[in-house]
């Protein structure tokens, strides 16, 4: 409680400053400050409602709430001075912007979700917990930041909100970073795949486990007081070794005792436990007190009647927690030294593989609340790993919809998990354990990265559609979103790194480590991302769903016969769809060849000039195929002119072999339809000349 009394004002204030920074205006600060407050008094509601308590994990929520917050808020904001540049009406101007920024806020949202959902299969309560109340978070703050934000907007935006400062940097810097991913884009790959080997060789190295106490600093009251019990009473941590012997009066063969007595002696050995009780304890002071306190009587009994005997008669209250009545089920009380749950779980170890040298007729176990608190922490491993695993299969399922593809979405997937193994290297190489608070990090990163990447991929699917040049599209993308995307970044570390004023270290180590891996996870998506995906024409869903080709052009257009309406779309934007007014020239006679077209509207006309005068060829509508014969002959062969408005597809070499890489199905459909189209050409040219 004191810790969120300190950290929710202090991330506020730092989101603020950021705005600020960011916008340099005070209506885009209180205006997004203003969403991410109800956006936070939503997903508290919703933590009393659930009657989720505070505990060390769900008060990381509210920053995390925070800071993402900001992020989809910056992105928004960023993307309405953009389009407040050239629309004047308010309301077409916050239609223009929505229409730009849903789908990849959506998708980010949807993302970062996925990344915490798949922590609900940790086995710990407090992080389920965290992974439901951080994804409702998420899902409140989208809601509220495509709802909320631009109806405030354009009710306050009366032409007195002044242009974000600082573009004439951002795009200076996007130009030299484009400049850099694409000069040295085989290097950038090649480092990136170091990277993620060094990686995967630091993460063998992970320890899991999580110290309680020492995570306090240690002036602390609390650390000190533990330290103080821990040093008088031999140990502050207990667990119990429980033996069965499952018939009656086994705990009174003098040799079942001696076994016990040896067992006690090798825990006082070990350097972790400081203090052991059992019935044997008691049972040789009983034995010496009925002997006039003579120390030679401070042994076990030779007989089992006579150790009955002393036990039945002088043990009392004493003995109630250490054997039952029927003397078939003894345990020994440990006490512990150390905390620290890996150095408990290696005793435990250590002393399971001394059970089992004790006599057969004994079933031993190691239980207790520390035991069951070290095998929960040590869960985390394999919970950890599921839930990275899940979170990568729905993001990777999210990217590959999203761009139409498995391959591109397994690329769109690298710049993510990058960060995520550089995070599990650095634990490996600094000796960080893996805890229940840093097993939090890495679904968190995977879920927040996605979003940058998702930015830059879909601005740049987009340009690259626009200016018909993947490297050139990667420049225009990176000047877009090179602005929001570090100020998110910005936001979303100094967020995190507040938890470092933290008085508990594994908030430290949270804060800290999650800042480190968001400020890698930008690097890459400025460099790494880039390059990877410099080469590559890319298809959103989004595209597919809303790209005209008219009423069923897989069966209007023979080029396209035997795909899908999706595969007919798909093909359509891997090529090039150009628009034409009426009377515009589309061919010229004897200009270089290098595509083909494919009216998908509008009437066009075919003709050449012969002896100075004009001979019509063909008059063509939906679906003729046109400079196939000039494509092949590398020349033009006659012009077409548009008599009509008019749309075609446009498509050379290179677009067949991207579609033959990426969509293989598709290629082989579009060159056998080609072919047939070129074999039904020549033989109507055969007949007509026969």
């Amino acid at each position: 409680a004191k810790q969120l009394r300190f950290t929710i004002p202090t991330v506020f204030i730092l989101v603020s400053v950021i705005l600020l920074l960011a916008f340099q205006n005070l209506r885009s600060v209180l205006l997004p400050v203003l969403t991410i407050v109800v956006a936070l008094l939503w997903t508290l509601g919703a933590m009393a409602a659930l009657d989720v308590s505070l505990n060390l994990v769900s008060s990381i929520v509210p920053p995390v709430v925070i800071t993402l917050g900001l992020a989809y808020t910056m992105h928004l904001l960023a993307e309405y001075f953009t389009v407040r540049k050239r629309v004047d009406q308010g309301p077409l101007r916050v239609a223009a912007m929505l229409e730009k920024v849903t789908l990849p806020l959506l998708l980010t949202g949807m993302t970062t979700a996925a990344g915490f959902i798949a922590l609900a299969l940790n086995p710990l309560q407090a992080v389920k917990e965290f992974a439901l109340l951080s994804a409702l978070g998420v899902g409140f703050t989208l809601l509220l930041t495509l709802t909320l934000l631009p109806a405030l907007l354009n009710v306050c935006d009366k032409g007195q909100l002044s242009d974000p400062p600082g573009g004439a940097f951002f795009r200076g810097a996007a130009e030299i970073l484009s400049d850099f991913s694409l000069r040295n884009r085989v290097v950038i790959l090649w480092c990136g795949g170091g990277l993620a080997v060094l990686g995967v060789l630091g993460a063998m190295n992970i320890k899991v486990g999580t110290e309680y106490i020492s995570g306090f600093q240690p002036e602390h009251p609390v650390r000190h007081d533990y330290e103080k019990i821990n040093a008088r009473l031999g140990g502050a941590n207990p667990f119990t070794i429980v033996l069965e012997g499952y018939v009656d009066d086994t705990f009174v063969e003098p040799q079942v005792l001696r076994e016990m007595q040896k067992l006690q002696g090798w825990l006082l050995q070990q350097p972790e436990i400081g203090f052991t009780q059992s019935m044997v304890d008691h049972l040789l002071l009983i034995n010496r007190s009925f002997n006039d306190g003579d120390p030679a009587y401070f042994v076990i009994p030779e007989t089992r009647a006579e150790a009955k005997q002393l036990l039945v008669f002088g043990g009392g209250e004493a003995l109630n927690g250490l054997v039952d009545k029927r003397f078939s089920t003894a345990q020994i009380q440990v006490r512990s030294l150390v905390e620290d749950s890996a150095a408990i779980g290696a005793l435990i170890a250590r002393i399971e593989r001394r059970l089992e040298d004790m006599p057969r007729r004994l079933d031993a176990s190691v239980t207790g609340s520390t035991v069951l608190v070290t095998r929960t922490v040590d869960d985390i491993a394999s919970g950890q790993f599921l839930s990275i695993g899940v979170a990568c299969v729905v993001v990777y399922f999210m990217l590959a919809a999203l761009f139409t593809s498995w391959r591109i979405g397994l690329m769109a997937m690298w710049p993510n998990v990058l960060p995520v193994l550089v995070y599990f290297g650095v634990l490996g190489l600094l000796g960080i354990s893996l805890n229940p608070t840093t097993s939090l990090i890495a679904c968190i990163v995977l879920g927040v990265a996605v979003d940058d990447t998702i930015h830059f991929l879909v601005r740049f699917n987009s340009e690259a559609r626009t200016l018909g040049n993947e490297r050139r599209a990667v420049a225009t993308a990176l000047r877009s979103i090179l602005r929001p995307v570090t100020f998110t970044t910005i936001a979303l570390c100094s967020g995190f790194l507040v938890l470092c004023f933290s008085e508990l270290r594994n908030q430290v180590q949270f804060g800290a480590l999650a800042a480190f891996t968001l400020a890698v996870a930008w690097l890459t998506d400025v460099t790494f991302t880039p390059a990877l995906g410099s080469g590559v024409r890319i298809v959103t869903l989004w595209d597919v769903l809303r790209l005209d080709l008219g009423d069923d052009p897989q069966k209007s257009i023979p080029l396209l016969n035997g795909l899908s309406g999706r595969q007919a779309r798909t093909f359509a934007l891997l090529s090039r769809l150009q628009t034409f007014t009426a009377g515009t020239r589309v061919i010229s006679e004897g200009a270089e060849a290098r595509d083909i077209y494919v009216i998908v509207d509008g009437v066009l006309q075919a003709w050449v000039e012969r002896d100075g005068e004009r001979r019509d060829l063909s008059t063509m509508g939906r679906g003729a195929v046109m400079g196939e014969v000039g494509y092949f002959n590398q020349k033009r062969t006659a012009n077409v002119d548009a008599l009509s408005p008019a749309r075609v597809l446009r498509f050379n070499a290179d677009d067949l072999e991207r579609m033959r890489l990426r969509y293989p199905r598709i290629a082989a459909t579009i060159y056998r339809n080609l072919n047939l189209i070129q074999a039904e050409r020549i033989a109507n040219t055969m007949r007509m000349v026969t």
